[in-house]
Formats: C-alpha cells, sequence, structure tokens
C-alpha cells in the first residue's frame, strides 16, 4: 500500500505543471529600466516642437504663444536653485543694482555652466553697463549653447 501511495504521489508531483496549465515561471532576469531622458533633453525636444509651432504660426496671438512658452522653457532650470539665483539677479539688475546682479550671474553661471538663460542674462547685463566686448562673448556662448535663441 505503501509503495501504491508513493507511486500516486509521485505521479501528481511530475504531473501537476501539466494540469495545472504548465505555470512555471520563467526564470527572471535582470529587465533594464526603461531608458528616462534628462530635463535638459525632454526641453530641447519640447524647444524643437515650439520652434515647429513658432514657424507654421499663421497668427500674431499663436507667435506670441510660442514665443512665451519658448521663454518659459529657457528660463527653467535643471536646479530650482539656479531658478532662484537667476531671479535674483534679474530683480537686482531691475532694480538697478547691477553689480550685486553680476555678482549673483557669475556664480550662477560658475555653478551651473549649461544654464543658457544665465549667460544671456549676463549678455543683456554686460551690455546695459556699456561692457560691449563681455556682452558679445557671453552671446557667443549663449549661442553655443543654444543656437536658436533670440
Amino acid at each position: 500500500m505503501r509503495g501504491i501511495f508513493l507511486s500516486l504521489a509521485l505521479s501528481l508531483l511530475i504531473a501537476a505543471p501539466a494540469l495545472a496549465g504548465d505555470r512555471r515561471e520563467e526564470p527572471t532576469t535582470a529587465v533594464e529600466p526603461a531608458l528616462r531622458k534628462s530635463p535638459a533633453e525632454m526641453r530641447s525636444e519640447r524647444l524643437d516642437q515650439l520652434f515647429a509651432r513658432l514657424h507654421r504660426a499663421t497668427s500674431e496671438d499663436d507667435m506670441q504663444a510660442a514665443e512665451q512658452d519658448i521663454w518659459s522653457l529657457w528660463m527653467a532650470a535643471d536646479s530650482p536653485t539656479a531658478e532662484v539665483l537667476l531671479q535674483q539677479a534679474t530683480k537686482a539688475m531691475n532694480e538697478g543694482a547691477p553689480e550685486q546682479s553680476l555678482s549673483i550671474l557669475n556664480r550662477l553661471i560658475g555653478a551651473y555652466p549649461d544654464y543658457t538663460e544665465a549667460w544671456n542674462k549676463r549678455a543683456t547685463l554686460y551690455f546695459l553697463m556699456g561692457n560691449y566686448q563681455a556682452s558679445l562673448a557671453d552671446i557667443d556662448k549663449v549661442l553655443d549653447l543654444e543656437p536658436r535663441h533670440f
């Protein structure tokens, strides 16, 4: 009797996967995480779309809306700190404190050298200060980072 029981148990073990629809799991392999784009890459793709929209615009309102969206993306940075510093520099410039603005922009560019709008703002500040050579140098950098900048 014991032999019959063992045979029956062994048969069930062997047949169990077939009876259960063979639910055996495949060996797990490491699945590569989906490749995510950096914020800069996403902004670049969005800028491509906005420049295309600007090119196709048929009315002044459409052009202004696309331009505003472009400026919003240019003002955005990978770091909230960079954005705050740009706002502080702009405020100082608007309040007639160019040296303070320049100090902030120099630190900002030192910390975030790929932040195009920081270079653009400093180019504007240099222009307003009458330092045209420095302004042109910063404009060159702006155009290196974003050739479509206006």
